[in-house]
């Protein structure tokens, strides 16, 4: 919301807002929400999984819109990117679901108005997008950012990454997806941060990341501001320490497994 497209971006100095020239609200109605529970402002029950999160977003949208039936007759699109590739189809379907639910005489008034998802850069199908990253990497439109035996090995590794993963997906077993995952995960996805570790690997063309906070430094502002004692008052926001990304609600999504299975499904 004062990253990239909400009404206001944050000063160079974290200290005030600007207007934001490429706002999406100059077009549309947005609504940001800090989701799943833990991140961002959010508080309550602790979810592990994107369909547990799905839940409550939804629920979420029908208080929203019970509170604000004005903005029921405009059309909701959902979207998000990087990991709500997987909460943006997960609720899409919660929502299609709770519609269909509805008792006709009432569907009118307590549908929620879903018209259509959008999802940049997501991370929707693990299996698919490690399977790109030695190409990303080594042979892409860019200058190449691993060395050549390292693509190839990656791409080797890949074969045994995705049996593995194959055999997670079939058993659903925490044991068979811990092994996937950690394979996966040390085999592939590390290498970009193991051998090129200035690398900014959502923009290869930025080399000289001291850390991946300094890649972005509207993070860092976002973190500066929003943590200002004046500024959550003024939102209304119950007092934390606001960070950019929970490391607390990434760790049980990763002990769910949740990081490493496709979402395909939920688009069909």
């Amino acid at each position: 919301m004062v990253t990239e497209h909400g009404p206001c971006l944050i000063s160079s100095d974290g200290q005030a807002l600007v207007p934001n020239r490429y706002a999406w609200n100059q077009n549309a109605h947005m609504l940001f929400i800090d989701q799943p529970v833990g991140t961002g402002f959010s508080y309550g029950t602790h979810v592990s999984n994107s369909t547990q999160a799905a839940h409550d977003l939804m629920v979420c949208l029908r208080m929203f819109y019970k509170t604000h039936s004005d903005y029921a007759s405009s059309p909701l699109v959902l979207a998000g990117e990087s990991y709500a590739a997987k909460y943006v189809p997960a609720t899409a379907l919660a929502i299609v679901e709770y519609n269909a639910r509805l008792n006709p005489l009432n569907r009118a008034v307590e549908r929620l108005p879903l018209r259509s998802v959008v999802i940049g850069n997501g991370w929707l199908n693990p299996l698919r997008a490690l399977k790109a990253m030695p190409q990303m990497a080594c042979n892409s439109s860019y200058a190449p950012i691993l060395p050549p035996e390292v693509c190839e090995q990656m791409e080797a590794d890949y074969r045994f990454c995705e049996r593995k993963m194959t055999r997670c997906y079939a058993a659903n077993s925490p044991r068979a997806c811990a092994d996937a995952s950690d394979y996966c995960a040390i085999a592939i996805e590390r290498q970009l941060e193991a051998n090129s570790p200035q690398v900014n690997p959502y923009d290869v063309r930025m080399t000289q990341c001291k850390d991946p906070k300094h890649c972005y430094p509207a993070g860092i502002r976002a973190e500066q501001f929003l943590n200002q004692t004046a500024v959550q008052k003024q939102i209304n926001a119950r007092e934390t320490n606001f960070v950019t990304c929970s490391s607390a609600v990434s760790m049980r999504f990763m002990r769910s497994f949740d990081f490493f299975r496709s979402y395909d499904a939920y688009l069909g």
